[in-house]
């Protein structure tokens, strides 16, 4: 089965005929929810083989900055990566080290990870 036919199947919690699943998707994942609706792209920072980074603004705190990572899931690539880092992040936000996971989304076939704002450019 299409890795993204079995991230549709985990977000409508059904099971693949040739394979159990055993995953349970994280509870911050708001699925059927437009992002756009909570967030306000204000620029684009970055395009990579995984998808892409933009700056974006909260509507309810409009001192709430942070970037959004979209995710297009293709064939090939590991749902479960995604899962795991979603499942990390989430349960590390009040981490001071670590980038905190303000959101998550899927929506129109994209996953999209609302990320703490870090200026100054790639580590």
């Amino acid at each position: 089965m299409a890795i993204f036919g079995m991230f549709k199947n985990l977000l409508l919690g059904q099971q693949s005929n040739n394979q159990s699943t055993n995953h349970k998707l994280p509870s911050i994942i708001l699925k059927d929810v437009n992002p756009m609706d909570h967030w306000k792209v204000l620029g684009e920072i970055a395009e990579g083989a995984f998808g892409k980074i933009e700056k974006v603004c909260s509507l309810s705190n409009s001192h709430l900055i942070a970037a959004s990572k979209a995710i297009s899931p293709q064939e090939g690539e590991n749902l479960e990566d995604f899962l795991v880092e979603i499942e990390i992040l989430s349960l590390a936000k009040e981490h001071e080290n670590i980038v905190g996971l303000h959101a998550c989304y899927f929506f129109e076939e994209k996953l999209y990870m609302i990320l703490e704002y870090c200026a100054g450019g790639a580590i």
